[in-house]
């Protein structure tokens, strides 16, 4: 009765905390195109981790993604600034765990800031801070997921976004993209320090797609569409010293379980290098006046350094039917498995299953709800505090860790605009 009773109140104060919000005008004229929009998202959850020192479950809520978005062209030119006003801890995998820098409150964040000039009608060449064309799970934008979080195929060997250039461009249904970056991640400071230069950050992805309007920003979900795309996925970085640290020790915001505290070799060496490869597609099928949507992908990564070298392999599938107009069901499965170098997972790999629920009330306001089961989730047990999901809080590794069933109930409601 008591958990009921506290799952009741989760949902009220969930739907009151994501009241809409109204949206501004659209500027356009012979020249120029302007838009301003964003999202809210309120964001709860119900844990389960066999906690016997605290709450077990735990119910938590978080006004999360709150994204402000001004994006255009102007003559033969693209743009596009997001910023983060808060929230969304859960992506700062290098977030230290102890120390002054673990308490800091987390601020606005610079997410997207780019310009792209249109070489010819198939070619586009772009500068300044994006999302990293690698992986599906990467590109797709966080306001059109089917799931309130990305897979745990996407959180080990998550890229994120970072700061450089890219060519894209699309032809006969052919569509492909390079960029070199610098591989530190985003918002990196102005500091004019000692440099040895590495190799940076190379990224190359190449595809047949005939769903995806834009393929550098993607959806789980395009209404009334059909198509395929597919797409191979390839990754390079040596890492570059600065000052005294290196680009891949420095990466904050976005990074992956190979650049975290997982990894024993993480230790700033000229030499190390951080590969990765792999495959994605994703296909929309009407059968029956139903659209079917369906998706997997595939990553390898390998850190290779003086000290040592580790890897994890991860996948992620699902599948999504849209019932009708307000209604689509869906589910997911999704695991990663690291070597036997990431010592405390024992070469034991996690695998999560999320049957999911996305009601659309209208264009603006919809609601999420999933229900993760991860097996063999490692959890870290502080004595007298409780226990830590390492995949969520991977900096606590130092704790000793346990490997159980943990159950998650998640709803976000997101108002975008």
């Amino acid at each position: 009765m008591k958990y009921v009773f506290n799952f009741s109140l989760f949902v009220l104060f969930l739907t009151l905390a994501a009241m809409p919000s109204r949206a501004t005008e659209i500027l356009k004229n012979e020249e120029t195109v302007l838009n301003l929009g964003g999202r809210i998202q309120s964001y709860g959850v119900m844990e389960m981790v066999h906690d016997k020192s605290y709450d077990d479950p735990r119910i938590l809520l978080f006004v999360r993604d709150t994204r402000l978005q001004l994006d255009g062209s102007h003559n033969n030119m693209n743009f596009e600034l997001e910023v983060m006003l808060g929230g969304e801890a859960d992506d700062l995998i290098n977030r230290p765990s102890k120390g002054e820098a673990a308490s800091r409150p987390i601020t606005a964040l610079l997410m997207d800031a780019w310009g792209e000039v249109r070489l010819s009608d198939n070619l586009s060449l772009r500068a300044g801070q994006f999302k990293v064309p690698y992986s599906r799970e990467n590109l797709t934008d966080g306001a059109d997921l089917q799931y309130t979080n990305r897979s745990i195929n996407h959180r080990a060997l998550n890229v994120g976004r970072d700061t450089g250039i890219l060519l894209h461009g699309s032809m006969n249904k052919m569509s492909a993209a390079l960029a070199v970056l610098t591989g530190g991640g985003i918002n990196q400071r102005v500091r004019y320090i000692p440099v040895k230069m590495g190799f940076p950050m190379t990224v190359l992805r190449v595809g047949y797609n005939t769903l995806d309007e834009n393929p550098q920003q993607v959806k789980d979900l395009y209404p009334g569409k059909e198509g395929l795309a597919l797409y191979a996925n390839a990754l390079y970085v040596k890492n570059t010293h600065v000052g005294h640290g290196s680009v891949l020790s420095m990466r904050q915001h976005s990074s992956s379980f190979l650049l975290s505290a997982w990894n024993p070799y993480l230790v700033g060496h000229y030499s190390e290098t951080l590969t990765q490869f792999g495959a994605d597609f994703a296909m929309q099928k009407k059968i029956n006046n139903k659209l079917f949507s369906v998706s997997a992908e595939f990553n390898y990564g390998t850190y290779d350094g003086d000290a040592g070298s580790t890897s994890i392999s991860a996948a992620t599938a699902r599948i999504g039917v849209l019932l009708n107009d307000w209604l689509q069901l869906g589910a997911r499965y999704s695991m990663f498995t690291p070597d036997k170098e990431i010592g405390f997972l024992e070469n034991k790999g996690v695998k999560v299953i999320a049957p999911a629920v996305t009601c659309y009330f209208n264009k603006n306001l919809k609601l999420i709800m999933d229900l993760p089961v991860m097996f063999d989730a490692p959890l870290a047990n502080e004595e007298g505090l409780g226990h830590y999901n390492l995949i969520y809080q991977p900096g606590q590794t130092y704790l000793p860790v346990e490997r159980k069933t943990a159950i998650t109930g998640r709803m976000i409601l997101q108002f975008a605009f």
